[in-house]
């Protein structure tokens, strides 16, 4: 059974999914987040947070990687071999240390991370949303 506090977190994460996507809506906030086209998201499987993120992207129709904290079959697999031809962005919800190695490796392809939300609260531990994105989009 959900508590209360697991209910916003989630209402949280999924209500950034229609930006996430692309779409338009009035609750927009930038001008410059309609430009970007999410097509994945990357999350951390044993955080419920991370499993409702995931669940509503692919409903959605995004492809979401699932991490056990480990980003490494990921990277080297998807997202390298597509940076290499075309740096998209990406969003996901993930511990720390996942969200440090792919920002190390987006310097490389000139994106940054443009979006960044600590849930300190979550399970298993202390979760980060982001979003990264190439230089100039924000």
């Amino acid at each position: 059974m959900r508590n209360r506090r697991e209910f916003l977190q989630i209402g949280l994460a999924s209500s950034a999914l229609p930006i996430l996507a692309g779409e338009r809506s009035e609750a927009s906030f930038y001008d410059s987040v309609h430009r970007l086209r999410i097509r994945e998201v990357v999350v951390e499987m044993s955080s419920p947070l991370a499993r409702a993120f995931r669940a509503e992207a692919v409903e959605r129709g995004l492809d979401a990687h699932a991490i056990h904290d480990d980003i490494t079959d990921v990277w080297y697999n998807v997202l390298n071999r597509q940076w290499k031809s075309a740096p998209g962005a990406l969003a996901g919800i993930t511990l720390s240390t996942s969200l440090f190695c792919l920002e190390t490796f987006a310097r490389d392809y000139g994106m940054r991370v443009c979006f960044r939300a600590l849930h300190d609260k979550a399970e298993p531990g202390p979760m980060v949303s982001w979003i990264i994105a190439p230089r100039g989009i924000f």
